[in-house]
């Protein structure tokens, strides 16, 4: 979890620095508050210290400067706690000797005086919440540049002679505060804690931006701090407590919503390879299947001439002008009736159109339907063609059936007509025969 805060901290009296050092090291009143200090040091302090934070920081709060001065900068953030302790340790001060150069704001090798120090961030009661170690730090930037002349302390806190540095104070860096170092320390922390994660071997993890610069669809809590968090964990209610609860359900929330979200999405994209799979197969089997109607309709009987063409038909229908058409096969130039016919029986029937016969066939029986100008014929008692030759005649506009030899086909057909709302001629079957085998041999 990234945590970075920076907080100004103006000249509003006496005593500003050296609470917030006995913080860090938990000294004075702070002695009692639990947590373990792993170490405190100081970078770039000035020669007349002679190293110690203390009496560096004790000057900043005991020399008189003006009302409206920044004498330093605070900064508190996590530390990631799969690190070990000497990894975590290492990552600090790389960054804090990184944060000190950077602050100055100059080209030259110039720091500002720094103090940071590293709590275990673990409590009394952690044995019994199972609550883990949140090992964090603190550190302490002064605004005034350490640029190497040697001043007495009288002189380091007055005002910057820029033509003779000797004679003056110490500078006073220009670039800490600003905006642009507001975001470079949030980028560099985030940068220097990614390495060391990756040099032991974990994924990079932290990120400087917002959720919304990520485009994170989640609502950010707020840092309790000490006091409220003690608060909070004994029930006592607070804003910011309150805040983050609302936060944190709102996110579990978005949460559920997203992984029900993904869920949906991975059924929907295993339906779509299902379906996928099932075209595929539907469309080997189609291929198949018209492979086999072509071999079946090589020696079809109902492609073979003669006089009686209601040979094996189990069933068929004409149209009262069917003597008096001239072209066979002119039936079917009509591609509109063809579609509508295609549209009624679905995709599972096969149409096959040769020499100027429609063949419908539905996989896997052998039977066949031929449509032809002036006959549609079936071998088949099945109910589906029955079905195919009721919307057939439908289609192609015919009003006369011939009787089969089996009753029960003329009832099976005669029920599928009404279910469709259609009334046929129904005719004998020899009569019709005789003038359809004239017929032929007259145009043959």
């Amino acid at each position: 979890m990234f945590h970075l805060r920076i907080k100004k901290i103006g000249q509003r009296g006496r005593g500003s620095a050296m609470p917030r050092l006995a913080y860090i090291r938990r000294t004075r009143r702070y002695a009692n508050r639990g947590d373990v200090v792993r170490i405190v040091q100081s970078l770039n302090l000035p020669h007349w210290a002679n190293n110690s934070a203390e009496d560096f920081w004790q000057a900043v709060d005991s020399e008189r400067t003006r009302v409206n001065a920044c004498p330093m900068y605070t900064a508190e953030f996590a530390i990631p706690r799969v690190l070990t302790a000497t990894d975590q340790t290492a990552l600090v001060s790389r960054f804090c000797r990184q944060l000190s150069r950077s602050s100055a704001g100059r080209c030259d090798k110039t720091n500002l005086p720094v103090s940071f120090g590293i709590h275990e961030g673990v409590r009394r009661d952690d044995a019994e919440t199972g609550r883990a170690p949140n090992p964090h730090a603190h550190v302490l930037i002064s605004t005034s540049i350490n640029d190497c002349v040697e001043r007495p302390r009288q002189q380091w806190f007055r005002r910057y002679d820029a033509k003779c540095p000797g004679r003056g104070g110490a500078p006073r860096s220009s670039y800490i505060g600003t905006r642009h170092w507001l975001w470079f320390v949030r980028k560099a922390w985030a940068r220097f804690a990614n390495a060391a994660l990756v040099a032991a071997g974990f994924p990079p993890s932290l990120d400087a931006r917002s959720y919304r610069a990520r485009g994170i669809d989640r609502l950010p809590t707020m840092h309790l701090g000490p006091l409220a968090a003690q608060a909070d964990r004994e029930g006592i209610l607070s804003l910011r407590g309150e805040a983050n609860r609302q936060a944190r359900k709102q996110n579990d929330k978005l949460d559920a919503d997203r992984a029900d979200a993904i869920e949906m999405e991975r059924r929907m994209a295993k339906a779509v390879e299902a379906s996928e799979t099932l075209l595929e197969d539907l469309d080997r089997e189609r291929r198949n299947a018209e492979a086999d109607l072509s071999e079946l309709l090589g020696t079809h009987p109902f492609k073979q001439s003669g006089p009686s063409i209601l040979d094996k038909v189990t069933l068929a229908l004409f149209r009262r002008d069917s003597l008096v058409i001239p072209n066979v096969g002119g039936l079917l130039l009509d591609l509109g009736k063809s579609t509508y016919l295609e549209t009624l029986l679905g995709p599972d029937w096969l149409l096959h159109q040769a020499h100027g016969v429609l063949w419908l066939m539905l996989p896997p029986r052998d039977q066949v339907i031929a449509i032809e100008n002036d006959i549609i014929r079936t071998d088949s008692s099945d109910a589906n063609f029955m079905y195919a030759m009721a919307c057939a005649a439908e289609s192609f506009e015919l009003k006369e059936v011939v009787r089969s030899r089996d009753e029960s086909v003329n009832q099976l057909f005669e029920e599928t007509l009404k279910s469709r709302g259609l009334e046929l001629r129904w005719v004998q079957r020899k009569e019709r025969d005789r003038e359809l085998g004239r017929a032929r041999m007259g145009r043959g």
